[in-house]
């Protein structure tokens, strides 16, 4: 596989918890993944949430883990593959909001 097996397109859901003020809330939907590598060792991951948001965010790989800051600046991403799927998880912190958020992709069928 290599240092290019992250490359590609993915689709799958997500789930998102946060807590404000000590109230729990969680969310689900539907999202896609884009990783391109755009330099040396520097991975684009496009996130599509719900077909709507668009997050960026620019990764290195470390230990066969895709690893970043936040779109936010404000928490860290890690993207790496649990068996068949592309997990990618983010961890955030505003400073009233605590957020963490779950994504499980399956890569896209090439046609």
């Amino acid at each position: 596989m290599g240092h290019h097996k992250f490359i590609g397109e993915y689709t799958g859901k997500y789930n998102s918890t946060t807590v404000e003020g000590g109230k729990i809330n969680s969310s689900k939907g539907t999202a896609t993944i884009k990783i391109s590598e755009v330099g040396p060792g520097a991975y684009l991951e496009t996130i599509v949430v719900d077909g709507k948001t668009t997050v960026n965010t620019l990764a290195f790989e470390k230990d066969c883990v895709l690893v970043a800051q936040a779109q936010s600046g404000e928490g860290v991403t890690n993207t790496y593959f649990d068996g068949k799927y592309l997990i990618h998880q983010l961890s955030n912190k505003t400073p009233t909001v605590w957020l963490v958020k779950n994504y499980k992709f399956k890569r896209n069928k090439h046609h």
